[in-house]
């Protein structure tokens, strides 16, 4: 939360979210103001059907017969999923409360986007996401729409970094679609068949426009390198 050195973390992995309920648990008091929810997140309330991997962290949202099509002890597990409006809104965060939103949900990144809702995400000043051709595909994804719509609510995107074929792109001079529109999307998206790569998107309205936008990513505001 914004100002308040807050982190709310949500994992899906029932054994991983234990072993780091155990971890928080073990620190000093007042030590660290991690909130950890046991959940995933979506564009609403429901639950999911993950497949687990034997002794491992592999955690993958999956059909059921996925799983019993393997057999070799691959289960699958229901979760709870969880809207992060609603869900931070009983946490006590306010639309203008999150500093910066970051999601690696394995190409379901326009759910969680939806679930946070569009109020929200116009009201923060930055976002991380993962963007993953293949994986957000899968998932049914409209990747020039997920871009148009970071866009329309007010932010510009820069590689963090880059893994896909082809040569590396310059960080953080060249920006996602720059002075290309939709044209500009379209092309990125080509850019990445093949692989995925990681955005930092920054509300260009609370960094001044985008020459603000460049001033922000060169300082490294989002953990990045210059």
């Amino acid at each position: 939360a914004a100002g308040a050195g807050r982190v709310i973390s949500f994992e899906p992995h029932p054994r991983t979210c234990a072993a780091f309920l155990a971890a928080l648990a073990g620190l000093a008091n007042g030590a660290t103001a991690i909130d950890l929810v046991c959940a995933g997140v979506g564009p609403a309330f429901g639950l999911a059907q993950f497949v687990e991997a034997p002794a491992s962290t592999s955690f993958m949202e999956r059909p059921a017969r996925a799983a019993a099509s393997r057999g070799d002890g691959h289960k699958v597990v229901a979760v709870p999923i969880l809207p992060l409006d609603a869900t931070l809104a009983g946490l006590g965060v306010g639309p203008g409360g999150v500093a910066i939103l970051k999601t690696d949900t394995q190409g379901r990144e326009a759910g969680v986007l939806a679930g946070y809702g569009p109020a929200r995400t116009a009201a923060t000043p930055a976002i991380v996401l993962e963007f993953s051709y293949g994986l957000l595909a899968a998932a049914g994804t409209d990747q020039v729409g997920l871009l148009t719509y970071l866009a329309d609510a007010g932010f510009a995107c820069a590689f963090l970094e880059k893994r896909v074929v082809g040569g590396a792109v310059p960080w953080p001079a060249d920006l996602v679609g720059e002075d290309g529109g939709c044209a500009g999307f379209e092309a990125f998206v080509e850019a990445v068949k093949g692989g995925w790569t990681n955005l930092a998107c920054v509300n260009a309205r609370t960094a001044g426009g985008r020459d603000g936008l460049r001033v922000e990513l060169a300082r490294g505001v989002l953990g990045g390198q210059a």
